[in-house]
């Protein structure tokens, strides 16, 4: 029954935190905008591991802030769901899962930073065509999920096909890119140098763009990820040789890597 102009409804305190969720949820809803094929080089998913930790959430929205113009931001829808209905906590194992032994960031602070910059940093969530294409992996993924935690998975999930699709994770932990390493993916992990070598030998366009974009984010999170092309396995470090097609193959940014001076 729709009230008349002169009746003021009543909500109970649980009634009225329900609707504000909701109204949450819609604004997060009507503000989603899918990334852009033909930006991949600014393309760059924000792994959870940079919004659960206290220092890294702070650093993280600042280099959103100033790059927000030139880059477009995403972060896993999954994770927007659980953060709607959920606290950051380091008892769930949710959160434990991408938190580690960092200090945990404020529930409150999050949701509302999240909701205030809305226009620079968008939830992803595959398309059905991409699930369909992605189906194997996505299998595998939940055949053995983090913690027993079926939520992990679909943010892993997310963030491979967004990875596969769209360019940049960009991440405070290791454990996402080891996750995709079990579910079958070929992982080239090197230092800055060697990277870089491998960018420009992989990638035909937009070169430039992805050593400025790996620059940028190095100082947001320790571990860095791109896909290169599917055909290229690399036998020496400095030679980009085609031996066959792999499935899935990406390229790790390996902060501890010491490069060597040749």
């Amino acid at each position: 029954m729709i009230p008349n102009s002169d009746d003021e409804p009543k909500y109970t305190s649980v009634e009225m935190s329900a609707l504000l969720d909701a109204i949450a949820d819609t604004k997060i809803e009507r503000t989603r905008t899918p990334p852009r094929p033909d930006n991949r080089p600014n393309n760059i998913m924000i792994d959870p591991s940079l919004i659960v930790s206290d220092v890294a959430f702070s650093r993280v929205f600042s280099f959103i802030k100033e790059y927000g113009y030139a880059k477009q931001f995403f972060f896993p829808k999954s994770f927007a769901d659980f953060l709607y209905q959920g606290n950051i906590n380091r008892e769930v194992p949710f959160v434990r899962f991408f938190l580690q032994r960092a200090y945990p960031s404020s529930t409150d602070k999050v949701k509302s930073t999240m909701e205030e910059h809305s226009n620079l940093i968008k939830p992803f969530e595959p398309s059905s065509h991409q699930r369909e294409k992605y189906e194997e992996v996505y299998d595998a993924f939940m055949e053995h999920p983090p913690h027993g935690d079926k939520r992990i998975s679909n943010v892993l999930f997310e963030e491979w096909v967004f990875l596969n699709e769209y360019s940049w994770i960009v991440s405070r932990s290791k454990k996402v890119f080891e996750k995709f390493i079990e579910a079958g993916a070929i992982c080239l992990q090197f230092g800055k140098k060697t990277t870089e070598t491998l960018i420009r030998k992989a990638l035909k366009k937009g070169q430039n763009d992805y050593i400025s974009t790996l620059d940028k984010c190095r100082f947001v999170g320790k571990w860095i990820a791109t896909v290169i092309p599917s055909s290229f396995v690399f036998v020496d470090p400095y030679e980009a040789i085609a031996i066959g097609t792999a499935s899935s193959v990406f390229l790790l940014f390996d902060p501890q890597t010491i490069q060597s001076p040749y």
